[in-house]
């Protein structure tokens, strides 16, 4: 009895001693966890005011999480040595819960969610009363006002499936606006707000757990045609994806929270029909520098011509087949399906950065749309993938047919080439705009292109994917979309 007293009594002291490491661990792990929030916040204020030293400091503050990461993961490497030795011990499997806990919420941040997954099934075994997984699951608190007051309020929920992220349900009516608070489970949502003699209005949103939320919107009296009113909010922009890619590819900043004021973009695309619209209100010198034009590229050059009175499209010069006068379809004869174009409709291209300014330029000025301009990247990448970071329009997964790229049509060179807008409604975004990816880039102000072309691989038409262009280049696949200060 005595040998087995003393025995226990050493393996209490391992276990003690044990806890105590962990402990220790814990401790200043939180400590780096707030030097590290710190880093963070200070090299995202960097990126959003374009000011040097942004990415080392983003270096730094990564460094830092990385080592708090580290000191959870060797904590729980204790405490299991301390449960391998005391099964049975309360206050050990206590402390392992809190890790576990921790550890979920770095999962979260870092928006890894098989390891999340994981993490949540381990602290079920541990988290005896389900105090942690309860707080994990706290309903946020939403509460809504518009202008005018009395909107009708609906709710809608993405949820991601195997076939990316798409709505669950049919949207629930949650009453009239003002809208006291109203518990919703943490995720992604979108609110459509409906008022007699005012347009629709949709604002995807994120509720964070425990969050009380309040939007706000103000309805317009109207919305031009072919346009999307873009409320003001908040919405997830940049990358959270490997740093070498976002950094060297993508050029884009890491993922983190930014805001719009209210502003209209065009669901579409500019078509050529629109910008041959552009063409004939022009003096005859100024049409001949505007005219779309691209001597060599290596997936073909374009050129528009005008005789007579009428314009011809020649997509690609060397292909004598892919000619098209005005009124007459443009036929794409290596493709088995969508071979024949409604070119007038399909998005123009081969426009430099100065002839998309001026064509916004001409829409404000003559009137047909007061406040036109080119999107900020801000507002462009918003109305393209709504507010909860997903990395594509409608998801984070793309079909062959969801988008006009390179696999649209079997990588079939001969096969390149634009479809008329809309023709893709799987890649639809939140905000119901179309080919915010794919069919062809477009030109935001700053001179940098969005959104990938219909030549390019998948991996291109992530909606973080940003690419600073020289202004002067005419290409076959950079077009332009219209956005317009709110009414």
């Amino acid at each position: 009895l005595g040998v087995r007293m003393q025995r226990a009594w050493e393996l209490a002291r391992e276990v003690d001693a044990q806890l105590r490491q962990a402990g220790e661990l814990v401790v200043a792990a939180e400590q780096g966890g707030r030097t590290a929030e710190r880093l963070r916040a200070e090299a995202l204020t960097l990126f959003d005011t374009s000011a040097p030293g942004a990415e080392v400091a983003w270096a730094r503050a990564r460094a830092v999480a990385a080592g708090v990461e580290r000191g959870y993961t060797r904590a729980g490497a204790q405490l299991d040595a301390a449960l391998a030795i005391a099964p049975g011990r309360d206050d050990v499997r206590a402390r392992y819960a809190d890790v576990l806990f921790a550890r979920v919420l770095l999962a979260e941040r870092a928006r890894r969610d098989g390891e999340r997954e994981d993490l949540l099934s381990r602290l079920a075994v541990f988290d005896v009363g389900g105090t942690r997984r309860a707080r994990l699951q706290a309903p946020g608190q939403l509460s809504v006002r518009t202008d005018p007051e009395g909107a009708t309020l609906l709710v809608e929920r993405y949820l991601r499936g195997d076939d990316g992220m798409r709505i669950a349900g049919p949207a629930r009516e949650i009453g009239r606006s003002p809208l006291g608070p109203l518990s919703l489970e943490p995720g992604s949502y979108r609110l459509v707000a409906r008022a007699p003699g005012r347009p629709e209005v949709r604002a995807p949103f994120v509720v964070d757990r425990a969050e009380p939320l309040a939007l706000a919107l103000a309805l317009p009296a109207r919305v031009p045609d072919g346009f999307v009113y873009v409320p003001g909010g908040r919405f997830l922009y940049g990358s959270d994806d490997d740093e070498a890619l976002r950094k060297d590819f993508y050029a884009a900043v890491p993922l983190h929270e930014a805001r719009t004021g209210p502003y209209l973009v065009a669901r579409h695309e500019t078509t050529w029909g629109e910008w041959l619209t552009f063409l004939r209100a022009l003096p005859a010198r100024e049409r001949a520098r505007r005219l779309p034009w691209v001597q060599v590229a290596w997936h073909g050059g374009l050129r528009l011509s005008e005789r007579a009175g009428r314009f011809e499209l020649l997509l690609r010069p060397a292909d004598e087949d892919h000619r098209a006068v005005e009124g007459a379809p443009l036929v794409l004869s290596a493709r088995a399906r969508r071979r024949t174009q409604r070119w007038e409709q399909a998005p123009v291209s081969g426009v430099a950065f100065e002839d998309a300014r001026a064509y916004v330029r001409w829409l404000d000025q003559s009137g047909r749309l007061p406040g036109a301009r080119l999107c900020t990247e801000l507002e462009w990448e918003r109305a393209a993938r709504g507010a909860d970071g997903r990395a594509l329009p409608s998801g984070d997964e793309l079909r062959p047919d969801d988008a006009n790229f390179d696999e649209t049509y079997g990588k079939v060179p001969r096969g390149f080439g634009p479809d008329e807008v809309g023709a893709h409604p799987g890649s639809r975004s939140p905000f119901e705009v179309d080919d915010a990816v794919g069919n062809v880039w477009e030109w935001v102000a700053g001179g940098t292109v969005r959104g990938g072309g219909y030549a390019d691989a998948r991996v291109a038409l992530r909606v973080c994917n940003r690419q600073p262009t020289d202004p002067t280049i005419r290409d076959p696949m950079i077009g332009l979309r219209v956005c317009a200060t709110a009414p």
